[in-house]
């Protein structure tokens, strides 16, 4: 399934990047003549048919399959719903919008997740005008990002990491 099968006003510009689960594409929307970028990850669980042909050899019926990828699908689904709880936090990418796709006839479901475009830490880093005050700023960043994350639980503890930099 391509993005614009479900935003048709986005296109694949290019792919970013390519993980165990899927690829993050660069997507493209034109308005009034004026290019709006959009980082979007497809993921599809399972990875492959091959993974369901595995679970059979190892001795798990369909459904004992299906539920297990979809709790795999459960899981990300939490994933995303943490992501959402964080939109608009200071240094965390957000997510703009998802959509999950149980597939007909088969047991898989394809995730697209649409998130702001941010520009890659490789490219970041290795930008020349990237300085000691960009090292500490980043430093910074990343600390206000983490605080982010604890006042939504989704870590604890800071408090004993700071104590143990002070």
């Amino acid at each position: 399934m391509n993005i614009n099968q479900v935003w048709s006003e986005w296109h694949e510009d290019c792919v970013l990047g390519e993980g165990s689960f899927g690829k993050v594409y660069r997507a493209k929307r034109v308005e009034y003549g004026r290019s709006f970028y959009s980082a979007i990850k497809v993921l599809t669980v399972p990875k492959s048919q091959q993974e369901i042909k595995t679970a059979r050899s190892q001795g798990m019926n369909d459904n004992e399959i299906y539920n297990y990828f979809r709790g795999v699908v459960d899981n990300l689904l939490n994933e995303i719903t943490l992501m959402d709880n964080l939109k608009g936090a200071q240094n965390i990418v957000g997510i703009e919008d998802y959509k999950i796709i149980e597939h007909e006839g088969e047991i898989g479901w394809d995730i697209f997740i649409r998130m702001e475009l941010l520009t890659p830490f490789d490219s970041f880093i290795t930008s020349s005008d990237f300085s000691q005050k960009d090292v500490i700023k980043l430093g910074v960043d990343i600390c206000t990002a983490l605080e982010s994350c604890e006042q939504n639980y989704i870590i604890h503890s800071l408090k004993k990491f700071k104590n143990f930099l002070n």
